[in-house]
């Protein structure tokens, strides 16, 4: 009886995915849209379903010669359209032909996506007919994937459950269903209804595409609010955007307040549309894993959001499959047991199935992984075995994904692009000197980059006619270096009436001032500053010495033994440090070696009030902004810089430009 009851099921489904597709290619082409493959797969469906009776009956010999010709027809009718209507849109027929191959291929490979009977995936989950019709004010749902019994299984974030944690072993299929997760929400809820923030501190790759790429013509997704290509040395960034969020969070309390209403929910119908935000950050464990200030700091913010945000329309989707790695941190258990919804993918253990659900509950130990299919368990509550839908994921393939987000980017045509892309690994180019002119707010202004938070706001400080206010560069990295060298020339133009740059290695003299623009009063130079000195009260200067640690003429004098006559370039530059700030001339020291400037020039370090720091380890790091060490994790990596006002104990870290 059961295997009649299978086959019995087998065939009704193939004729609902034949009845399915037919249905969903017609409204399609009524709207406008390629929809031959749906018409032509339902078709070929359900000539199947109605030959199988003839079949059973023995009359396959009558019914085949009249069935084939039609499903032959069928496919050489499609493809002859699907030819045409490519051939009108510009497409080279050898492309057309590849790729009209490579989607009648696909069809025949149904089993990667291990739905009823291979049912393609766009048609279940991505219905034309659905295209940003929900409405958010309440939850925001979609279908992830596929139950036993074949309903759907369907993530709810909500006012019940506001958050969610995705865990599971390598390979268990993390990252696909990611993508699920997104493209459905994004299919079902309009930009104007749901926004996202992307966060990948997994090498930074996996949501790259949701930022779009001109150059390869990817489209970006409209609903993206933010996508960062992170790594571990920037979770400093990842802080500024729960930072950021936890703004916004106290931004729409204070609406509701004012509104009278307690929810997103309630100010929706009261005073109209708000989006809900989805905050998606995979590999989060990074985020624990980078010192005891940073990971106390994202304990607190991570705390308060689960806490508080669900009812303002603000939910959390952490992701890792690294979750072991948490055991024992300080303050996780806590933010763990604030997240209600659990996705569980295949586990490695129990033990890590319970950790990833709850206690007891082995329902992740005992998922298989076979092929390319991939099981998960979608639970709502806190992981209690009771409360388990294990269902099956469906394959985003990345063509599939960018043919999506190439529609929702043709629906979202004429908008403004609100999305902000960060890539921790590449640093803002430099600007023209046009740009830096027509940008300074006051010629004392002295732009160097980017600051590293949500916002990417430009990076500045200002010169001031205050003792102590020079300026301290100290790092090895000839990009980082150049990009500030000619940061600071391009600024200092119309403020400084010479640049005077002495260089002690002498083998980079030019660097930096290549640009025509740039008048600079001197290059080669013996270190003689006597009349730069004699003239200090009438011609603002800004003296650059290049090396420090290296310039034996300006090895700090003896302060005890007698004085040089006439003065030593010493004695000279230990002068222009002290007075040249009150009459609006300024020192900008570089150095490759911290350790090697502390032990030879660490008198000179009470003239700098300023410093800058890059590709320093946190102990010198730390020496060099008189700060505690914990905030420098990862300033050795070359992708930031920090800036350090001992004046005004204010220490920023910042993205340079680079040439």
């Amino acid at each position: 009886m059961n295997i009649i009851r299978a086959i019995l099921s087998l065939y009704w489904q193939l004729i609902m995915f034949g009845i399915n597709n037919l249905m969903h290619g017609l409204s399609g082409a009524l709207a406008g849209q390629n929809a031959i493959v749906p018409i032509v797969v339902g078709a070929g469906a359900l000539m199947i379903a109605f030959a199988i009776p003839g079949a059973i009956l023995g009359l396959l010999g009558q019914a085949l010669p009249v069935i084939l010709p039609i499903v032959i027809l069928c496919l050489i009718v499609g493809i002859t359209w699907k030819l045409i209507s490519d051939q009108r849109g510009g497409k080279d027929l050898k492309t057309s032909i590849k790729e009209t191959t490579a989607k009648i291929w696909k069809l025949f490979q149904f089993s990667q996506w291990k739905l009823p009977l291979g049912q393609p995936k766009e048609k279940v989950f991505w219905d034309p007919q659905d295209l940003w019709t929900a409405v958010s004010a309440k939850e925001i749902s979609a279908p992830i994937g596929i139950q036993d019994d074949g309903n759907y299984a369907v993530l709810v974030l909500g006012d019940e459950v506001p958050h969610a944690l995705l865990a599971g072993r390598s390979r268990s299929g993390k990252s696909n269903l990611l993508h699920v997760i997104i493209h459905g929400l994004a299919h079902r809820y309009s930009p104007d209804e749901l926004e996202f923030y992307l966060m990948d501190y997994k090498d930074g790759v996996e949501f790259n595409s949701y930022g779009g790429n001109k150059v390869s013509g990817i489209h970006g997704l409209p609903h993206a609010r933010l996508v960062a290509a992170a790594s571990e040395s920037d979770t400093e960034y990842g802080i500024t955007v729960l930072e950021h969020l936890q703004q916004e969070m106290l931004r729409r309390n204070k609406l509701f307040t004012n509104s009278g209403v307690k929810n997103i929910e309630g100010y929706c119908q009261q005073r109209g549309l708000l989006p809900r935000i989805l905050v998606v950050i995979d590999e989060f464990q990074v985020l624990f894993q980078t010192g005891e200030m940073i990971t106390a700091r994202v304990n607190a913010l991570l705390s308060d959001l689960l806490s508080k945000a669900g009812s303002t329309g603000i939910h959390i989707l952490l992701a890792t499959q690294s979750l072991r790695a948490l055991l024992g941190v300080s303050g996780f258990a806590a933010v763990r047991a604030k997240i209600m919804g659990r996705i569980a993918l295949a586990a490695s253990s129990r033990e890590d199935s319970e950790f990833i659900l709850e206690s007891g509950n082995h329902a992740a130990a005992e998922l298989k992984v076979e092929g390319k299919t991939r099981f998960g368990i979608l639970n709502s509550d806190n992981g209690q075995p009771t409360a388990n839908i294990q269902f099956l994921i469906p394959f985003a393939a990345p063509e599939d994904c960018a043919g999506h987000q190439a529609y929702f980017a043709g629906q979202a045509a004429g908008k403004p692009k609100k999305t902000k892309v960060f890539s921790g690994a590449r640093l803002p180019q430099l600007p023209t000197p046009a740009w830096f002119t027509g940008t300074q707010r006051d010629t004392s202004q002295v732009i160097l980059g980017e600051e590293l938070n949500f916002e990417s706001a430009m990076f500045s400080f200002e010169w001031k006619r205050d003792t102590g206010n020079n300026l301290l560069i100290v790092g090895y990295d000839e990009v980082i270096r150049n990009g500030l060298l000619r940061s600071l020339a391009f600024s200092a133009t119309k403020h400084f009436t010479r640049i005077v740059y002495f260089n002690a290695n002498r083998s980079f003299t030019s660097l930096g001032f290549s640009d025509p623009s740039i008048v600079v009063k001197r290059f080669d130079w013996d270190g003689d500053i006597a009349d730069i000195v004699a003239d200090l009260k009438t011609k603002k200067t800004l003296l650059i010495v290049d090396s420090l640690e290296n310039a034996k003429v300006f090895s700090p004098p003896n302060p005890y033994g007698p004085k040089s006559t006439p003065p030593s370039p010493a004695e000279l530059f230990v002068q222009f440090l002290e007075e040249a700030p009150q009459h609006g001339s300024h020192v900008v020291a570089f150095a490759a070696n911290w350790k090697r400037l502390e032990n030879q020039c660490r008198d000179y370090f009470r003239f700098f009030d300023l410093r800058i720091g890059f590709n320093l380890d946190e102990m010198c790091a730390g020496a060099l902004a008189g700060t505690p060490t914990g905030m420098f994790k990862g300033l050795n990596n070359s992708t930031k810089a920090v800036f350090s006002d001992l004046q005004g104990n204010e220490q920023m870290l910042f993205r340079p430009f680079v040439v």
